[in-house]
């Protein structure tokens, strides 16, 4: 799921601030693949000292060379949506959510501000003439223009990530605001998930049962009509009336799923912060090849395909750390192209320095 990136990031943020003053975190989060030869990354760097962050946008060819780089300060990048002509861009700032359009040469259209709070990626999708973007208080929808269509109340009242839209339905999971509380607790954000279909008048269509809950956590994707989310160590292929007509076990608690043909790509975090990750590849539920990046000091948190390659991005520790936990350290973007059979073509470490200007 996307976007487990940004909640890692914003957990480490925290953590951080009771360590070196010298600390800078930059990490990508998001990937995607704007054409057989280029890419758009976005990621944030947190300076600690400061106690703030900036978002960055960067556009990477395939052969990992920056053609440019948008830095947006205080404020993190949500998510980013490719455009015929343009990009859409969703920040989150202190206390609003601020939309920007952009062309593929990196300039800046216009900026509109919306006085709602969004806390992770999924909480935005696309739709075929609209955003749909799901705050915790309000659920609203914005034109390719930046114009506010609607504002309505959340109808479930809790915080919403959309799995996908089928037949004029979304289909979401929601959690209880564990942001909004004093004991804050990141590991145990996903425990009170329930899945939900729900109509485009915002009406509640189908809540599902417990027992079912239960297995819902952070893997989740939309693959034609069969909805594929898991956890312990099960991948779950429901129906858009949210029955589980599949299941099959795996040997690990996944994070991120790619999806390419009939070749599924896995990433997964050894721990919830944690260096080590690996990715694998199945086909017809078979393994046909595996990475691993224990030692590395890297974290993998997302992945796109680009032609006939496989782009991951994440980022590495800079300073050798005694522990699997990167808070107190700096870190670096880290990118990495493998082809389709799981072999390296090329990877790349980027510094603050060099990709942020301001």
């Amino acid at each position: 799921m996307r976007k487990l990136g940004l909640l890692i990031i914003m957990f480490l943020l925290l953590v951080s601030c009771g360590h070196n003053d010298n600390i800078i975190i930059l990490s990508g989060h998001i990937v995607k693949a704007i054409s057989e030869n280029n890419i758009l990354i976005s990621g944030t760097e947190y300076f600690n000292n400061k106690h703030t962050s900036t978002a960055f946008l960067t556009k990477i060819s395939k052969n990992g060379d920056i053609f440019w780089t948008k830095s947006f300060y205080k404020s993190y990048v949500m998510n980013y949506f490719l455009e015929k002509r343009y990009i859409s861009i969703f920040l989150q700032c202190f206390d609003h959510l601020k939309y920007i359009k952009m062309d593929y040469n990196g300039n800046i259209i216009y900026e509109k501000k919306f006085y709602v709070i969004v806390p992770t990626s999924d909480c935005i999708i696309k739709e075929e003439n609209c955003y749909t973007v799901a705050g915790i208080k309000f659920i609203l929808k914005i034109d390719f223009n930046g114009r506010l269509i609607s504002k309505l109340n959340n109808p479930i009242k809790k915080l919403w990530r959309f799995i996908a839209k089928v037949d004029n339905k979304y289909i979401l999971f929601a959690y209880d605001d564990r942001f909004a509380t004093d004991d804050y607790d990141f590991v145990n954000i996903y425990k009170n998930l329930k899945l939900y279909s729900i109509n485009k008048d915002l009406d509640i269509l189908i809540s599902d049962n417990d027992e079912q809950s239960s297995k819902i956590r952070l893997l989740n994707y939309a693959y034609g009509n069969r909805l594929i989310i898991g956890d312990n160590n099960e991948i779950i292929y429901f129906d858009n009336s949210l029955n589980a007509n599949h299941v099959r076990k795996t040997d690990n608690n996944f994070q991120k799923l790619l999806l390419d043909k009939d070749l599924e790509i896995f990433i997964k975090s050894n721990d919830v912060l944690g260096f080590g990750n690996f990715v694998r590849a199945y086909r017809a539920e078979s393994l046909i090849w595996e990475i691993f990046l224990q030692g590395e000091k890297v974290v993998i948190l997302d992945g796109a395909i680009l032609d006939d390659n496989i782009v991951f991005v994440g980022y590495k520790a800079i300073k050798k750390i005694d522990t699997v936990h990167l808070y107190g350290h700096s870190s670096n973007l880290y990118v990495a192209c493998y082809n389709k059979s799981g072999k390296l073509l090329w990877k790349k470490e980027v510094t603050p320095q060099k990709l942020i200007k301001y």
